[in-house]
């Protein structure tokens, strides 16, 4: 007799689905419902989206991103996140969510996540990389993206 599929499971196949269908960079869906999309890419988005809802809005929820390294994989843990997929992921992001024991899937491993020219690792993975506390992290991600939107 075949399983009847966890609610979760069906959360991030829909998270999935939404997110190819617009062409969106992340969506997070809990009880069947889209709580939150990102269109621009990178960790901004998720991080936006966590400073803008009450964390544990998230708790529970499942999230489909086109690229999963382990800064947006401590965020996730930061936000109470259930279950990952990703279009990729780096292998530190995969041992950050086996770390709290977060289902995940992705469509393509890599080893690391690159900064957007591809010659160097990306920064935000660069930051996570010396972090186990996602909340820590969370914290040091948001400082050095105010550093960057800051005129110069």
């Amino acid at each position: 007799m075949p399983r009847e599929p966890e609610h979760g499971e069906d959360d991030v196949k829909r998270a999935r689905s939404e997110r190819e269908r617009r062409k969106l960079a992340l969506v997070i869906v809990k009880d069947g419902r889209v709580l939150a999309t990102g269109e621009r890419g990178g960790v901004a988005d998720l991080l936006e989206i966590l400073r803008r809802k009450d964390v544990a809005t998230f708790k529970g929820a499942s999230l489909s991103d086109r690229v999963v390294g382990r800064a947006a994989a401590l965020l996730a843990r930061a936000a109470g996140i259930a279950r990952v997929q990703a279009g990729l992921m780096s292998e530190p992001g995969a041992r950050a969510l086996d770390e709290a024991r977060i289902p995940h899937a992705a469509d393509r491993r890599v080893p690391r996540i690159l900064n957007r020219a591809g010659d160097d690792l990306c920064p935000m993975e660069k930051i996570a990389l010396s972090h186990n506390d996602p909340q820590k992290c969370r914290r040091d991600l948001e400082a050095f993206l105010a550093r960057a939107a800051a005129p110069r």
